[in-house]
């Protein structure tokens, strides 16, 4: 199995397991987190703070899991094709 892949899949192992720092300690610490501003958790979160300030205001936000189907190598990028499966906290 991709090397990428296979940490990729363990980040959502762990994320299924609300195992937020098992999941920091497989990103690099210059990651940038990036998802639209139209959310309550959304924005560019960068570095492992920000990472964490992501995780913290998803949690704080939802009650939702995501179900990946498949990992899909994509040179050093890693596609996830899934559902998310949960609601949003109004």
């Amino acid at each position: 199995m991709n090397e990428n892949v296979e940490v990729v899949r363990r980040g959502y192992e762990a994320y299924a397991r609300h195992d937020v720092a098992a999941v920091m300690a497989l990103v690099d610490r210059d990651i940038e987190v990036v998802q639209t501003e139209l959310l309550p958790w959304g924005g560019v979160h960068l570095g492992l703070e920000g990472a964490q300030t992501f995780f913290r205001l998803l949690a704080k936000h939802t009650d939702a899991m995501p179900e990946p189907a498949a990992y899909i190598p994509a040179g050093n990028d890693v596609a996830v094709v899934g559902k998310l499966r949960g609601t949003a906290r109004g």
